[in-house]
């Protein structure tokens, strides 16, 4: 198993969000961060500035330093000021004295950005930050993602460029959403989709009936409602990314991240310091109004006319308040029909099912903060992949079966239930390592952290056994 971390912190690190956002960052302190960016094949060192933003160093770059590096290509712009930053694509660029240097070095105190700026006359929303000289001349900086994806030039990154700009590649601005699909941004995703039971059963996992999401500048609200009657909501910011490719789902056109600040669930609201989670879309045809998930979901944009009500209505307001009527948690199922599910899935992922051999099926409740209490502060999970206040439910089970090459192997597993969303993790430990290999950064270390736990879960013995009858019952069940 995969322990290494591969160092990839600069990679999108320039913008992690794919679209400008509404809000701009808290006054504060900005780290000097000098950078080489690849421009059309041509390395260029650019002198940008970072802030500390959601979990990570994101860059800013200023903006007169962009027009001038790309002045004569195919996405140069002109820069102007008429109270409003106004800049006009294709215009050539003439300069002021104060491109590619700084009248100030170090890390320097900054202040939130116009917010407002327009491009070839139309107003678009673009998050930036202020720093002054000495002298109070101000100097505007933005994120560079930002900027490519509102002017109109690529902004991507690899392990063998690093950040890079193909002046060529990009979609020219325009007010009419992008003519073609594959080159979308969140701007076009914006508004509320709903999920009512469309599509393959199998979408999150069976336990869910409805959902609800919101996408507006650069922020998300997610509703859920499942079959136990449990309401779930998440919100915080979300970015778009396009052509994946997950060894755990395989290539995907376009993934949400999203970075959760609030969680409310059974019952109680829960500030979350961090959390990160993805939604892949698979398929996606905007023109008709939906998207599809990677377990086969249909969402569609709630004015959409074969939209079917949803009972999410019933359950929640859309004030931006959390007054939401929430009932007691579910309770915990019969420890058989749990061993049952994942048995199943294990029997049916299996080289040669007809060979397994259950030897051992621990279950019972789990509590994360409670199982940890007394650890050291290292060794604690965090809320960053799974929430510490959800309630759970853990299966083990020891397992002999013939592995690829026909040898009778034993093996630990762990299905991972989430009472709270719904939520089941299979084969906890294998999941989150197949994550963790396509993860970099802080999300590496996260997806670590449960294969981590998963190992720690297998090796417990305070789960109460089940007895021998109730196993070959249930394998009797599986192998029918």
């Amino acid at each position: 198993m995969r322990k290494k971390i591969t160092a990839l912190f600069l990679a999108l690190a320039l913008s992690l969000s794919l679209i400008p956002t509404a809000l701009a960052a808290p006054a504060g302190i900005a780290k000097a961060s000098t950078q080489s960016v690849e421009v059309d094949g041509t390395p260029v060192e650019f002198q940008m500035y970072a802030l500390e933003e959601a979990g990570g160093l994101i860059n800013y770059v200023k903006l007169r330093d962009v027009a001038h590096v790309l002045n004569g290509t195919s996405a140069q712009f002109s820069v102007g000021y008429d109270g409003t930053i106004s800049i006009v694509t294709g215009e050539t660029y003439t300069g002021n004295g104060s491109e590619m240097t700084t009248p100030y070095s170090g890390d320097r105190a900054y202040e939130p950005g116009p917010g407002a700026v327009k491009v070839n006359g139309a107003g678009v929303s673009l998050e930036a930050i202020v720093l002054k000289d000495d002298a109070g001349g101000a100097y505007t900086y933005f994120k560079l993602r930002d900027l490519g994806a509102a002017l109109g030039f690529k902004v991507d990154w690899t392990g063998e460029r690093g950040v890079f700009i193909e002046t060529g590649a990009g979609t020219a601005p325009a007010p009419a959403a992008p003519a073609d699909p594959s080159d979308l941004t969140l701007a076009d995703f914006e508004g509320i989709w709903l999920y009512s039971g469309e599509g393959e059963k199998n979408h999150v996992n069976s336990y869910t009936v409805a959902e609800e999401l919101i996408i507006s500048g650069g922020e998300y609200e997610l509703y859920r409602l499942t079959e136990y009657s449990s309401y779930y909501c998440t919100r915080g910011t979300i970015v778009l990314q396009k052509d994946v490719h997950s060894s755990l789902v395989g290539d995907m056109p376009y993934m949400f991240d999203f970075y959760s600040n609030v969680r409310y669930s059974t019952g109680k609201l829960t500030p979350l310091q961090k959390e990160y989670g993805t939604f892949p879309v698979m398929e996606v045809d905007l023109a008709a109004g939906y998207f599809i998930d990677r377990n086969g979901g249909i969402f569609r944009r709630a004015d959409a006319p074969t939209v079917k009500p949803l009972a999410l209505a019933d359950i929640k307001q859309r004030t931006g308040k959390d007054d939401f009527a929430v009932p007691e948690p579910a309770a915990v199922g019969n420890a058989e029909d749990y061993a049952y599910q994942a048995l199943d899935y294990i029997h049916s992922h299996l080289k040669f099912p007809s060979t397994m051999k259950v030897l051992e099926v621990r279950a019972g409740s789990y509590d994360r903060i409670k199982n940890y209490e007394g650890a050291p502060e290292m060794m604690k999970p965090s809320g960053a992949i799974l929430s510490l206040t959800d309630q759970y439910y853990v299966v083990t089970m020891k397992i002999e079966a013939a592995n690829s090459f026909g040898a009778m192997v034993t093996d630990t597993y762990v299905s991972l239930f989430n009472l709270t969303d719904g939520k089941t993790y299979h084969d906890l430990e294998n999941y989150a390592s197949t994550w963790a290999d396509d993860a970099w950064g802080q999300k590496k270390l996260d997806w670590m952290d449960v294969e981590s736990e998963a190992l720690l879960l297998g090796a417990m013995v305070s789960f109460p056994e089940l007895s021998r009858e109730s196993i070959d019952r249930i394998v009797s069940q599986i192998k029918g």
